[in-house]
């Protein structure tokens, strides 16, 4: 099963900053990320139910403390709240390492498929 989610809409905070007035921005869609990739969180995550209350602390935190988030990095925001939100920031780092296409494979098959030609596999040395 395929699940096709719009990543931006969870993870640009940039964008998204006036969705923070909103209390139920997010849930959703961290609520089928955890359901998705549950397998893979079980493993570094203890309690998959605490993710929802790190994301709400998450967006709390940033939009009350922090005027200036805009211009953070995800690796400073990641450092910032690690201690307090480390699950919810471990599913979004899961998120941000997937490829966003498969154009880098597909260039190696490329690269490939020029090197192994019928031409080449009849070339003696």
């Amino acid at each position: 099963m395929i699940v096709y989610i719009d990543l931006n809409s969870i993870i640009s905070i940039s964008i998204h900053f006036l969705c923070f007035y909103v209390a139920d921005f997010g849930d959703d869609l961290v609520r089928e990320l955890s359901d998705h990739f549950s397998s893979t969180l079980e493993e570094h995550i203890e309690n998959l139910t605490g993710l929802q209350a790190e994301w709400d602390l998450l967006k709390t935190l940033l939009y009350n403390h922090h005027d200036n988030f805009r211009n953070k990095t995800w690796s400073e925001i990641n450092i910032l709240f690690s201690e307090k939100c480390p699950n919810i920031l471990v599913l979004f780092d899961l998120i941000l390492s997937m490829p966003a296409s498969s154009a880098i494979c597909e260039r190696g098959f490329s690269a490939m498929k020029q090197l192994k030609t019928e031409y080449r596999n009849r070339l003696s040395s």
